[in-house]
């Protein structure tokens, strides 16, 4: 399988992300940014993570070159630190813009007919007082075979019949992850991201089972809240806001559920 091309990478998105680095290995995309001093939207691409993380300090593992897996340190501003909820959301978005016919399950999931996750994402922060940081962590699972995958739940472009050239989807992702991001800027933006996040939310409309903080939550998942938030319609009457959680959406038919 072909290496990233971290020189085509580099042309291609000059304009919008001053430093593009490919490693051959890291132990974390996330943690190698948030660790350093790179300027605002560097990004960095590993071949092979030895410790990649996933939501709730999952592991995220994958083999070498299968799949494209990257970071991008943001350095907000004080007013951008009001809507750093809506980050993951314009992540995920930017990869379905990417990818056609991929789905969102909330936050930030990227599902293949609603079901099959083909890529996650993390966002984490530091220092948001005196050096603010915040990385968004993006994995594509590329070219793996069935049998490479970690749960029965994930898929692969390869795994789902379409073939990718890995630079190139690379590029295409975060191209459109410039665009997402250039929306978090205005009021106007902000609305559009929700109205379009929205339409490609597989969760909307589905009875789910939340694993919040606070303790489990059931309901049907009702709308997406400007800032981002999950709005559920509870069964025991009302509604809740749900800023965090993972989401499994139940198959009322069978009784079964997925994650």
């Amino acid at each position: 399988m072909a290496a990233l091309n971290a020189d085509a990478l580099s042309d291609r998105l000059r304009e919008t992300y001053p430093r593009v680095e490919v490693a051959a290995e890291v132990g974390s995309t996330n943690d190698e940014l948030l660790s350093g001093d790179g300027p605002h939207r560097s990004v960095l691409f590993a071949e092979h993570q030895s410790a990649g993380k996933g939501r709730q300090g999952r592991q995220w593992l994958a083999p070498a070159g299968s799949q494209v897996a990257f970071s991008v340190l943001l350095r907000p501003t004080v007013q951008e630190r009001d809507f750093l909820g809506l980050l993951p959301l314009a992540a995920g978005l930017a990869v379905t813009d990417a990818i056609e016919g991929t789905t969102l399950k909330w936050p930030n999931d990227v599902l293949v007919d609603g079901e099959r996750k083909l890529a996650g994402i993390l966002s984490e922060a530091a220092d948001l007082e005196r050096d603010p940081r915040v990385v968004v962590g993006v994995g594509i699972n590329v070219t793996q075979e069935r049998s490479e995958l970690p749960v029965e739940h994930a898929t692969s472009l390869h795994a789902e019949g379409r073939d990718a050239d890995r630079t190139e989807l690379a590029g295409d992702v975060l191209e459109a992850l410039a665009k997402r991001l250039e929306q978090l800027g205005t009021p106007d933006g902000r609305r559009s991201l929700i109205n379009a996040y929205r339409q490609r939310c597989a969760t909307l409309g589905q009875e789910v089972v939340v694993a919040a903080p606070g303790g489990e939550v059931r309901g049907i998942a009702a709308d997406i809240a400007p800032g981002g938030e999950l709005l559920l319609e509870r069964h025991t009457g009302g509604r809740q806001e749900v800023s965090a959680g993972d989401v499994t959406h139940v198959r009322r038919a069978s009784g079964e559920t997925w994650q």
